[in-house]
């Protein structure tokens, strides 16, 4: 994506720490920090929702699995909420970065 930061800045920012990470892994580890910060933004105490990062789907999707984490697994509806958030977001990413065959 084109607003996300390259794997040379990302290098910079992690220091010494990038030492023997390939690019892929680098870029993994950065796809999952922004899927970290779009779940801190949707959760945030603010706003139910990152309305950039969820579409009217998502928000149904999250919904949904959060009322089965409520009831089935028995989390109370804010944690339910947030590990709902976490799974489509997560989804949603591995989806767009699919390619067609």
């Amino acid at each position: 994506m084109a607003d996300r930061l390259g794997i040379r800045a990302c290098r910079q920012l992690l220091g010494a720490a990038a030492a023997g990470m390939s690019d892929g892994a680098i870029e993994q580890l950065r796809d999952q920090l922004y899927v970290v910060a779009e779940l801190v933004i949707a959760c945030g105490p603010q706003r139910r929702y990152a309305s950039t990062a969820l579409t009217n789907d998502h928000k149904d999707e999250l919904d949904e699995r959060a009322a089965i984490m409520e009831f089935d697994g028995n989390m109370n509806r804010t944690t339910a909420e947030r590990a709902a958030t976490h799974l489509v977001l997560a989804n949603s990413r591995g989806r767009s970065r699919r390619r067609p065959h």
